[in-house]
């Protein structure tokens, strides 16, 4: 036992080396490529309440200085009619994305990427998908679907996953399908803080700490419902800049009180942003040294360490689902783990030392 820590610890500098080098390539990467996620963007779930029509929706967002509409599809294995190619004309006139979004529960997963499938090929820029708590402890589906999916709309059409911003709060989600190489190559987590209850700089450096680790540029949705202060949006758009985003977009259009929308364009100055650029590597070393400790049960073998045995693709038998005090430790080196186990015990004790800056 004692060699195993002390193989780690000799590890942490080159674990941390691949993080910043992670972040850099990543922050590069957002910057130089043309992605339908940039922006400013607002949710739509129903067109007929959001405008009452593809012409109202498209000239509206054009007012409103947004760069694209986000637009419910589908709900698990059902396709909405209203993202129709008329909708994607219409708001492609206006020189907008338009991005279908689907709400996906994993109980028929194939079902669920044909209905996805669906709204790419009705001309969609991007396809998100919205999986929360029905995926929790559904590996094997998260994976059906993604393979599915991938097969009917190829590698390069862009997904994004929209699910809970904090990673640690949900050990049984499979973040690391739904983020996995080849799976989704954005991350949008629905990082509400004011439904949270938590100041925006805490609910960001908590989102960020626990999404990084995955590898996927990170745009971050906020939130216009509940009618948030002025100056928390604001913060959340200069918050979003400063960890490196280069697009935010809202919940939702049709829950967006009048005297909101001047706030979507009203973009802070980049020295503004700059001056609140977050510490990224005091961010990096409380990352390796409390976050990795709680991820465990997604794979992320770049850090050079995987706890759990689960297994994906052909043949993988899905876990049972489970709550997080349901979850059973695997143990430093079980010789038989069981199927589907977490290390989950650093989950709390890293939140803490993240969110108190220790």
């Amino acid at each position: 036992m004692a060699a195993a820590g002390d193989r780690r610890r000799r590890g942490t500098p080159a674990a941390l080396l691949v993080v910043a080098l992670l972040v850099a390539l990543l922050t590069a990467a957002d910057a130089g490529a043309a992605s339908p996620f940039r922006g400013n963007a607002s949710w739509v779930w129903y067109v007929s309440a959001s405008g009452g029509s593809a012409e109202n929706l498209a000239r509206q967002a054009d007012r409103h200085g947004l760069d694209a509409v986000y637009v419910k599809s589908g709900d698990a294995g059902n396709y909405w009619s209203q993202f129709d190619r008329d909708l994607v004309r219409t708001v492609h006139a206006r020189g907008l994305d338009v991005c279908a979004w689907q709400f996906v529960y994993g109980s028929d997963p194939k079902r669920e990427a044909k209905v996805g499938a669906a709204a790419a090929g009705r001309g969609a820029d991007c396809l998100i998908i919205d999986a929360e708590s029905a995926y929790e402890g559904r590996y094997a589906a998260a994976d059906t679907y993604i393979r599915s999916l991938r097969r009917r709309i190829g590698p390069d059409f862009p997904v994004a996953l929209a699910g809970f911003p904090y990673v640690d709060y949900h050990p049984a989600f499979p973040y690391s399908v739904f983020l996995a190489p080849g799976a989704a190559d954005a991350n949008l987590p629905q990082l509400y803080w004011y439904a949270i209850g938590d100041p925006v700089t805490a609910a960001f450096r908590h989102t960020y700490a626990f999404n990084n680790p995955y590898g996927r540029r990170i745009f971050p949705v906020g939130q216009t419902w509940m009618d948030p202060p002025k100056g928390q949006m604001l913060d959340f758009r200069r918050l979003a800049r400063a960890y490196g985003s280069t697009g935010v977009s809202w919940w939702s259009w049709q829950e967006t009180r009048r005297k909101v929308w001047p706030r979507h364009h009203q973009l802070p100055r980049l020295s503004d942003v700059e001056a609140q650029r977050p510490p990224q590597a005091a961010v990096l070393v409380r990352l390796q040294q409390a976050a990795v400790a709680a991820f465990g049960d997604q794979q992320l073998d770049f850090f050079g360490r995987v706890d759990v045995p689960v297994r994906f693709g052909r043949g993988a038998d899905e876990p049972s689902q489970h709550d997080a005090r349901a979850v059973q430790p695997c143990g430093e080196r079980a010789a038989e783990p069981h199927r589907g186990c977490h290390r989950h015990h650093g989950i709390e004790r890293g939140r803490r030392r993240i969110l108190q800056g220790e």
